[in-house]
């Protein structure tokens, strides 16, 4: 009973300290405990990027601006923000957290 406790404590503590951001397809990911940043980024060719970024990807900080590469020239509209799913596309996706909290809930009633 205690190791069943302790089970679901360790996990939903990783849960909670892991930022969350989406990928390129939409898709929630959990990003490393050294990523400072989500990252959405309006490249100059078209696409859009997304994922988890760093330090040195968001020069700017916790806002949007354009970023000139000096090995290439180009510019991309690159926008860093900190909280779960900020670089979303505008609609809503289920709440990956939420769902999480319930499967552990479930875990810890059947085994426990």
């Amino acid at each position: 009973m205690i190791r069943c406790g302790v089970l679901i404590l360790t996990f939903c503590f990783v849960i909670a300290n892991a930022s969350q951001c989406y990928n390129d397809d939409l898709v929630p990911i959990y990003c490393s405990a050294t990523s400072q940043f989500c990252l959405k980024a309006d490249a100059y060719n078209g696409q859009t990027y997304r994922g988890c970024a760093y330090m040195n990807d968001c020069p700017q900080g916790q806002s949007c601006a354009p970023i000139t590469y000096s090995s290439d020239g180009t510019t991309d509209y690159v926008c860093c923000c900190v909280g779960d799913f900020c670089n979303s596309s505008g609609f809503v996706m289920p709440q990956v957290t939420s769902l999480l909290t319930v499967v552990a809930s479930c875990i810890y009633l059947y085994y426990c």
